[in-house]
């Protein structure tokens, strides 16, 4: 059985992720293209041969594909969470300077200063934010409502070392 046919939609499958990549990168975004499924098999000695028989291609395709699902569904925790919004704030932010740096001849370059500035957060501020459990007592006298939400306010301040 010749390969030909599956050459062409692997040149279409590269196309798509050089262009992926090329995306990826002008987001500033880490993303790996120079290597295909078959480059990463053969690294890993899974696949010699240069150009395997079309029944390993596949078979290591759909490996491939299982282990994406996996990564996909995996569970993520609330600071894989934050990291990965903060990522993005990152890019976003960094675009958003690069925008006042080529648009605004006068004040660009302080407009972008002060943009980045933003991403710089003291570390006071990046202390985990302490909530409420079953065990807190709040300090509420039976009031009306509006004293409940004081009793609160008083007891996350306090958890948090606010003032």
């Amino acid at each position: 059985m010749s390969g030909d046919h599956n050459d062409s939609g692997w040149r279409k499958r590269q196309i798509a992720l050089d262009i992926k990549a090329e995306n990826a990168r002008e987001l500033g975004l880490d993303y790996e293209t120079d290597k295909t499924i078959m480059d990463m098999a053969r690294e890993a000695g899974i696949c010699t041969w240069l150009k395997p028989p079309s029944d390993v291609v596949e078979r290591i395709e759909r490996f491939a594909a299982l282990v994406r699902a996996g990564e996909r569904n995996r569970t993520w925790t609330q600071e894989h969470w934050t990291e990965y919004e903060r990522n993005i704030a990152a890019v976003e932010r960094e675009a958003c300077a690069k925008v006042c740096e080529d648009s605004f001849e006068y004040a660009g370059d302080d407009l972008a200063q002060r943009i980045r500035a933003r991403g710089t957060t003291p570390p006071a501020a990046q202390r985990p934010w302490v909530g409420l459990t079953d065990e807190d007592d709040i300090d509420w006298d039976g009031g009306d409502l509006k004293d409940l939400v004081k009793a609160i306010e008083a007891k996350l301040k306090e958890k948090n070392n606010a003032t």
